[in-house]
């Protein structure tokens, strides 16, 4: 078994910003959020998961999940003034999770058939991925870049996915989902995460 662990460093830093983590009910309810995301809190504050060697992406992205999800409980605690979403980082370890092998890069560049140049947020494997918000203007972006790309000649074995972020928003993401799946490969995030649990 793998152990990943933070190193006892988020409640420690959280006791500095003025949170006492270590009292009796918030401990517990700290316990309790953690190990819903497949994590434990040690005896020395250490905020961890076990993970079989083999599966050490997932083990990794789970790890990920769970330290969002506690430093949004801490934001709340702290009342700390809401953070903009950074989708790609969020779901970057369960997009390499999905086969830590493939081939893996950050902003690729792929032209069209207008040659227009277009830039996507990851590429794994064969997949050119954009990580897009649940809007009309999203989805109408998306819908154009996938078409100028899948029409050219240039992206070769290459296929753009979009992953749209329904984790605020579910019914309008699927909404946009349906639309933008006419023209191109589309996922909701929250299926690419639970791939992984």
């Amino acid at each position: 078994m793998l152990k990943i662990s933070d190193n006892a460093d988020t409640l420690f830093q959280l006791g500095g910003m003025g949170l006492d983590v270590w009292q009796g009910m918030r401990l517990s309810a700290l316990r309790d959020l953690m190990a819903k995301n497949r994590m434990a809190i040690g005896k020395q504050g250490e905020v961890y998961i076990l993970s079989q060697t083999a599966r050490a992406a997932n083990g990794f992205a789970l790890a990920i999940t769970g330290l969002l999800a506690l430093s949004a409980w801490a934001a709340e605690h702290l009342q700390a003034p809401a953070q903009t979403v950074d989708m790609v980082a969020e779901l970057e370890p369960y997009i390499i999770a999905r086969n830590p092998s493939a081939t893996y890069r950050r902003h690729p560049h792929v032209r069209g058939a207008s040659s227009t140049d277009y830039v996507f947020d990851l590429q794994h494997g064969a997949d050119l991925i954009d990580i897009i918000g649940p809007s009309a203007q999203a989805t109408g972006a998306a819908m154009r870049k996938a078409g100028d790309i899948q029409n050219g000649p240039f992206a070769e074995h290459l296929s753009p996915l979009f992953v749209v972020y329904d984790l605020a928003d579910s019914e309008r993401a699927m909404s946009e989902i349906s639309i933008l799946g006419s023209v191109a490969r589309a996922m909701p995030a929250s299926r690419l995460m639970q791939s992984l649990h």
